[in-house]
């Protein structure tokens, strides 16, 4: 089993799932002390704050209403949303299976992240008319990154030493 795989398919399972991480948890209420999920403070995991628009992997909110992807920008959807949802698969399977097979899922898992970190970078300066209302540089993306992108960023990381570190060896299967 791949350590580092699994905590890559947490990571981005919290970076897909949840638009913040509840720090302080504590159950019930005063009215219910047995029934209840609440928290005191939180940790946003926005990939891109701009204005009022927060940007995630599952969509955007902007002044409190939320919009997925599917209904705002398609492209967008294919490479956070989807791509993500893969690479979290992929993660899966590779992190459990100890052959060759999981070592290419490995393999996939980090080109997924590499290429979610390149859109964030690269293709938000492209669309960023359509999603922001404004044009943005490629230094206007890196002063409006938030938390989000570096915890991606950081599950780039770790899905590349997943892959490395995976159990089999090409070698082994090259007939020499």
């Amino acid at each position: 089993m791949n350590k580092l795989g699994f905590i890559s398919t947490i990571i981005s399972s919290i970076l897909l799932f949840m638009p913040f991480i509840p720090l302080g948890i504590y159950f019930g209420s005063a009215s219910n002390p047995w029934i209840g999920f609440n928290y005191y403070n939180t940790f946003a995991v926005s990939i891109l704050t701009y204005n009022t628009k927060q940007i995630y992997m599952w969509g955007l909110i902007s002044s409190g209403a939320a919009m997925f992807w599917f209904e705002y920008n398609l492209i967008t959807l294919i490479f956070l949303s989807i791509l993500s949802i893969i690479a979290i698969i992929t993660s899966i399977v590779g992190t459990f299976k100890g052959d060759l097979l999981g070592k290419r899922f490995m393999g996939f898992n980090f080109f997924a992240q590499l290429f979610m970190n390149l859109y964030i970078l690269i293709g938000f300066t492209i669309y960023s008319e359509e999603i922001f209302g404004v044009a943005f540089n490629l230094v206007d993306v890196y002063l409006y990154l938030d938390y989000g992108f570096f915890i991606l960023f950081l599950n780039l990381i770790i899905s590349f030493i997943a892959y490395r570190k995976h159990d089999i060896k090409w070698t082994e299967y090259e007939g020499g």
